[in-house]
């Protein structure tokens, strides 16, 4: 979510009136930093998160969404150059539809616990075990009942 915030934090400051190159270069940078936060981020999320028989195809998922992420935004970009005449928001449209994408996953992951691994690292076992059986929607307690039965 901090990643979300950061990266939406530098595209207002792209895409402002300011009339200044050097806020839109700050703004650059900045969002490039919660980019790059977002990118690292998720897919370590979601490989500690999911099943292992499924781990691979999320990896999959995710790469094609980035994928198609940069499709979308050369139509968007090609769009706005035909149906545009020249102007400011010719580049400040495509810029800040950036922030759909980062505001869906930032609000997206207000219910989401903390990393099982994380949780684990850390010592918090009950919260792990939360965490867990909210991501799998399995208390597994039929688990813990076999194996005292077959201990």
């Amino acid at each position: 979510m901090a990643s979300c915030a950061v990266f939406t934090l530098g595209v207002v400051l792209q895409v402002i009136p300011s009339h200044s190159l050097a806020c839109f270069y700050v703004g650059r940078f900045v969002s490039g930093l919660g980019l790059g936060a977002a990118t690292a981020v998720a897919p370590s999320y979601n490989a500690e998160m999911a099943p292992k028989e499924i781990r691979g195809q999320l990896g999959s998922g995710m790469q094609m969404l980035f994928a198609l992420g940069v499709m979308i935004s050369y139509w968007i970009d090609y769009g706005v150059a035909i149906g545009m005449s020249v102007q400011s928001a010719q580049w400040q449209i495509p810029v800040g539809l950036q922030m759909v994408p980062a505001a869906v996953l930032g609000f997206g992951l207000i219910g989401f616990p903390e990393s099982v691994r994380w949780l684990v690292k850390k010592e918090r076992y009950e919260e792990a075990w939360a965490s867990l059986s909210w991501m799998r929607a399995d208390d597994g307690m039929w688990r813990v009942g076999v194996l005292s039965v077959a201990g």
